[in-house]
């Protein structure tokens, strides 16, 4: 399942998927599809590993084996978790479900987004054309707000969002105003011909991993 949205002419792919659950009920005299889908979920639930590893491999190496085990999936940026220069210092063998195994080699640090995986740690960001400017291009639709290590930050429909990019808050609340990673974000918007609705997006920062990494795509 693919999801393409903009402005004008110009749309971007904001989710691409698996269907996970699809149902349908009858309000008054329209029908009325929910479509449940999971970004990445038949890689996650289907991919299945049974590799043997040599003593000196690289983890980078082991990890892009483990990532073409998981179907519909390729491997992105790979950042410092994958890039210790052995994976063990005698040879091992890997069994058993994909993203298990990528979740143990990483230390939980792998994520997915549009069915590419990522690994980076806290303080990496992916490089982006554009870093995104909250509060100038883009205005705030209301003030940030923290909770624990995370600002959430409503701002028009921004379809170009992408978790692990850089983005740069600017807001009249100067205690926010930095440099944050994009680690979620939720767009709301109607899809129609015939309807008008608000579009919205709500980005997910990360407060808390302050200087930031630049990792390159390839």
């Amino acid at each position: 399942m693919v999801i393409t949205a903009g402005y004008g002419d110009k749309l971007e792919t904001i989710f691409q998927g698996n269907i996970d659950e699809m149902m349908s009920d009858k309000k008054g005299t329209d029908w009325i599809t929910t479509i449940k889908a999971k970004d990445g979920i038949h890689a996650i639930q289907n991919g299945y590993t049974s590799l043997t590893v040599a003593s000196g491999t690289k983890k980078e190496d082991l990890i892009k084996n483990v990532i073409a085990d998981m179907p519909n999936l390729i491997a992105g940026v790979l950042g410092s978790p994958a890039e210790s220069e052995k994976s063990s210092k005698r040879s091992e063998v890997l069994v058993g479900n994909s993203a298990g195994i990528i979740t143990a080699q990483t230390d939980g640090k792998a994520f997915i987004d549009n069915e590419e995986m990522h690994i980076l740690s806290r303080d990496e960001v992916l490089t982006s054309p554009q870093v995104l400017l909250i509060g100038e291009e883009n205005p705030l639709l209301s003030t940030p707000k923290r909770r624990e290590t995370f600002i959430d930050v409503p701002v028009l429909f921004y379809p170009q969002a992408r978790a692990g990019e850089l983005c740069e808050l600017r807001s009249i609340v100067k205690l926010y105003n930095g440099g944050y990673k994009i680690i979620g974000f939720i767009h709301d918007i109607t899809i129609s011909q015939s309807l008008s609705g608000n579009a919205t997006t709500m980005l997910q920062l990360d407060a808390g991993s302050g200087a930031l990494i630049y990792k390159d795509r390839k």
